[in-house]
């Protein structure tokens, strides 16, 4: 039994399924070892395979505030991030990054909190004279494959989206993730940035930008991490 993963693990704050994965397994997890760097990602980045990633991190506090105890099954529910995605202040703060990359030529992926987020971040970069889209589960399907097209051959700058471009997209010219879906979950983490670490050999770019809200009580921020973060349960 061969399986292959970037996300050697299913979530942090249940060991118990990790356990499961590890043991179905028999926790034999082989790596890739490159002499001279800790993990294979590294390596992957200086041949060029995987795009050079800059994280930058947008700093917000705000009365949305959730702990962990709050938390249903680990990760936030609908209801939160509703509620996170109405903060106004929160979502000046995202606009200006989403516009910053934007002017810099950033071919830009914005993940929302919600459907309703989705759609109103795109109406206030439209507002601005900006080229986006949203698309969500509820997107008729031809209407979707429109936008991703669109995206894809430079029609659409921006292409903002809830819970639909995490996994079976594919996009290698992408160059700027925006998180702005706050997560407790490393591997949907990894799953959005992987949207854009495509490198020029594997026909993507050279490096790219990867924006994150940081209001969650744990901040993943570099592909890396997860590469190694669930050793323990596999040794």
């Amino acid at each position: 039994m061969l399986g292959l993963t970037a996300t050697p693990g299913r979530s942090w704050l249940d060991p118990d399924e990790d356990e499961k994965l590890a043991y179905f397994f028999n926790r034999n997890k082989v790596s890739l070892e490159v002499e001279g760097y800790d993990n294979p990602i590294a390596y992957l980045r200086d041949q060029g395979y995987l795009a050079k990633q800059e994280t930058i991190k947008i700093e917000y506090s705000g009365d949305h505030q959730l702990k962990i105890s709050d938390l249903k099954n680990g990760d936030f529910t609908p209801e939160q991030l509703n509620l996170i995605g109405k903060d106004a202040a929160r979502n000046l703060r995202i606009l200006d990054s989403v516009v910053t990359e934007a002017r810099n030529g950033g071919s830009i992926i914005l993940f929302a909190c919600s459907v309703a987020h989705a759609k109103l971040l795109t109406i206030l970069l439209r507002l601005k004279n900006y080229k986006a889209a949203f698309v969500t589960g509820a997107t008729p399907p031809s209407l979707r494959e429109q936008h991703i097209a669109d995206f894809k051959n430079g029609r659409l700058q921006i292409l903002v989206n809830f819970g639909v471009l995490t996994t079976g997209f594919d996009a290698p010219k992408a160059n700027v993730a925006i998180i702005a879906r706050p997560t407790q979950s490393l591997v949907l983490y990894s799953q959005m940035v992987g949207r854009v670490i495509r490198g020029e050999h594997a026909g993507g770019t050279k490096s790219c930008r990867v924006v994150t809200v940081v209001d969650q009580q744990y901040g993943f921020t570099d592909l890396s991490e997860s590469f190694d973060f669930w050793d323990d349960i596999w040794e």
